[in-house]
């Protein structure tokens, strides 16, 4: 296990690396999708794996995302041991989380975003520490898209929340439902990110935008199920907009054969952005085989006032070299390699696709 010291000198090698890497990325951003037509939508649902600041938020446990010159009280070690998780504990008490280093994942995830047609109007992010380094983000590396930035705080015990990256402004303040798990679940089960609500005004007409990030396959089912049910509950009502949904919804391709908790609960209200398209995709995350933990979803109801998913838009956006693992099929998560190269972006796959507004009829739309 390294010390303090020897994770202090691998951080001052990555930093050569990192401002390199950065250098090299400059000058060359690649554009994988065309633009969208005109009349479409286009929409990104990413987990982008722990994007944090390096600064200590005493609310939160974010103590593994610290520079390693931080991490050398008896405290800080005390608390990093706490943690049952081998992989998980070791991050804490070595990972060296610098500024560059911290630089250099924002530019990867950029360059994810801006690969899908030069930037989708909607990106729905899951696992931001808060809106500061959802905003910087935008500022830095997105500056030409000129994203509006939404993040509410939830009550996740490690502080990661859900947010969204916007081409059009807000129609209304966005909302976060906590989710009523209710009696049955502990109070640290029940503290996970709540359902991000954000109405927006497009050039089509209002758009409603529901984020979420269900309780991961640590939690039992029923917990995503309570959760997908709270979702039913918020677009209950007859709507006069399009509504969209999109996360990480952390159900397994194995949980989903025994329960069909997607296709037979939900896919007659919603057309469900890997069931609609997509059908040469095999899955946003790998782990003991693929699942579809990543998806956007359209209410059916939308299509009646002329919206369509457009089932050939859907993909899984993989293709830069960086997203991916020379050890195995799958995303590759950010992490640092030997002598210190830096590798990976996410341990999801964000998944895309296009949404076609309903045609004008004598100036208006229908």
């Amino acid at each position: 296990m390294w010390s303090v010291r020897n994770a202090s000198r691998f951080g001052s090698a990555m930093s050569f690396t990192t401002i390199f890497a950065a250098l090299a990325g400059v000058f060359s951003i690649p554009t994988l999708l065309p633009p969208r037509p005109p009349g479409r939508i286009s929409v990104m649902s990413f987990n982008v794996e722990n994007l944090f600041d390096a600064r200590d938020d005493p609310a939160t446990n974010d103590e593994t995302y610290l520079p390693a010159l931080q991490k050398g009280s008896a405290k800080h070690q005390m608390r990093c041991r706490q943690i049952h998780i081998k992989k998980w504990r070791e991050d804490c008490l070595n990972l060296n989380w610098t500024e560059s280093l911290l630089k250099e994942k924002l530019r990867r995830i950029s360059q994810v975003i801006l690969a899908a047609g030069s930037g989708p109007d909607l990106v729905l992010l899951q696992e931001i520490e808060n809106l500061s380094i959802l905003q910087r983000l935008s500022s830095d590396f997105l500056s030409k898209t000129s994203y509006h930035a939404v993040l509410l705080e939830g009550t996740d015990e490690r502080g990661i929340d859900v947010g969204l990256l916007s081409r059009w402004p807000l129609a209304a303040p966005p909302k976060l439902h906590k989710i009523p798990f209710g009696s049955a679940f502990s109070r640290l089960e029940a503290a996970t990110r709540g359902i991000l609500e954000v109405r927006l005004k497009s050039p089509f007409g209002s758009v409603r935008v529901f984020v979420l990030h269900l309780p991961s396959a640590f939690h039992p089912a029923r917990m995503r199920e309570a959760a997908l049910d709270e979702l039913d509950r918020l677009t209950s009502a007859p709507a006069r907009e399009l509504v969209l949904v999109g996360g990480d919804f952390n159900v397994s391709a194995r949980e989903e054969r025994r329960r069909a908790r997607i296709q037979r609960a939900h896919s007659t209200r919603w057309c469900v952005s890997h069931l609609v398209g997509c059908k040469d995709c095999q899955g946003t995350v790998y782990h003991r085989g693929w699942s579809f933990f990543d998806q956007i979803w359209m209410l059916r109801q939308s299509e009646s006032m002329g919206w369509r998913l457009v089932p050939e838009s859907v993909r899984v956006i993989r293709e830069l070299d960086f997203q991916h693992s020379s050890q195995g099929p799958g995303p590759l998560r950010f992490r640092t390699g030997s002598w210190g190269r830096i590798e990976g972006v996410s341990d999801h796959w964000p998944v895309y696709a296009e949404i076609e507004a309903p045609r004008p009829t004598n100036g208006v739309l229908r």
